[in-house]
């Protein structure tokens, strides 16, 4: 078994990171060769997930959605027809720091012979792609964290309203 971690702090709630984590159509705008993903996020439920890297073809697999619990982690493994030749398990976990700062952890189990191998040989290239997607979603989730600052001071009403008493 090998395991691919790492980390970012994030400072956005964990509904804005949420919100970007779980916004597959989005995807496209804020990460480099990001993959179509498609899908009802329900634990149980199976992802259709297709990546291609720009001059390559591109490449189809499911995903079973193993744990979806909102704005905490978000949890898929590879769904093939050999589970335990291609085994691996992508992991999301949102740790609140405070009310506007989180932790982000994403990490890959590979459990199988193959993919174990697979990321022995390629550990560096996957670790590195984790940490873009972190730094890509760090700065999506802090610019939605933005807009929602900006949106709730647009809501504040200037001048205050008139209180009897008050001269």
């Amino acid at each position: 078994m090998k395991e691919v971690r790492t980390s970012i702090d994030i400072h956005a709630s964990s509904a804005s990171v949420w919100q970007a984590l779980t916004d597959f159509f989005s995807y496209r705008e804020w990460l480099v060769d990001a993959p179509k993903i498609t899908g009802k996020l329900e634990e149980g439920n199976s992802l259709e997930f297709s990546i291609g890297v720009t001059g390559a073809a591109s490449r189809n697999c499911k995903l079973l959605l193993r744990k979806v619990d909102v704005e905490r982690e978000l949890c898929w493994s590879l769904n093939t027809f050999a589970p335990k030749l291609f085994g691996s398990e992508r992991r999301f976990v949102i740790k609140v720091s405070d009310a506007d700062k989180v932790e982000f952890i994403q990490s890959e189990v590979f459990w199988s012979l193959a993919s174990a191998l697979s990321a022995f040989v390629s550990y560096r290239s996957i670790r590195q792609a984790m940490e873009q997607m972190n730094r890509a979603l760090k700065d999506r989730a802090e610019h939605l964290q933005k807009q929602l600052a900006v949106e709730t001071a647009d809501t504040t009403v200037w001048p205050p309203p008139f209180r009897k008493g008050l001269t």
